[in-house]
């Protein structure tokens, strides 16, 4: 059975997307607020598919077993954008190495922003790591964030990486 995995699933309308398009597929996702993950628990019951971890994902992930996870969306993350801040910042070398011991071969990560140096500061990070390649392709989905982000005028901006094979 395929696991996907979401990140940060928010109010969960991605997630829920998912588990309806996928229903023989393990939807997984990890929230670290505490509400939202709250109010993901009652918007997601009827899914028997989804299941739901609290919890800051460099701590959570690591529990996973290794190469299990197919896919990681992780849609509009904080980019924590004050320098002082930078350290909360998701995408990190040592992040990296957990998705690469958590995904299958050739799994995938997806990720969308709306923050340009983000994204930089992402590709960065992926271009230090000879685990990934970065695909071609671009990723949109209608998430909250990113209608809202549309509505203002913000360009938005994805980046599909591959667990290149070792």
């Amino acid at each position: 059975m395929s696991m996907i995995l979401e990140i940060g699933p928010g109010r969960g309308d991605f997630l829920i997307y998912l588990a309806r398009e996928r229903p023989t597929e393990k939807i997984t996702a990890i929230e670290y607020k505490r509400k939202r993950y709250e109010k993901l628990l009652q918007r997601t019951s009827s899914f028997p598919n989804i299941e739901l971890h609290f919890g800051d994902a460099r701590l959570v992930l690591p529990e996973f077993p290794e190469e299990s996870i197919d896919e990681t969306y992780i849609l509009f993350p904080d980019p924590w954008p004050k320098r002082r801040h930078a350290k909360h910042r998701l995408f990190q070398l040592p992040f990296l190495g957990v998705l690469q011991q958590v995904l299958r071969k050739k799994g995938r990560v997806v990720i969308a922003t709306d923050d340009e140096s983000y994204r930089n500061q992402i590709r960065e990070v992926f271009e230090k790591s000879t685990q990934f390649s970065l695909l071609p392709e671009i990723f949109h989905f209608p998430t909250l964030y990113a209608q809202k982000w549309e509505k203002e005028g913000k360009t938005l901006f994805s980046l599909i990486y591959e667990k290149v094979m070792v």
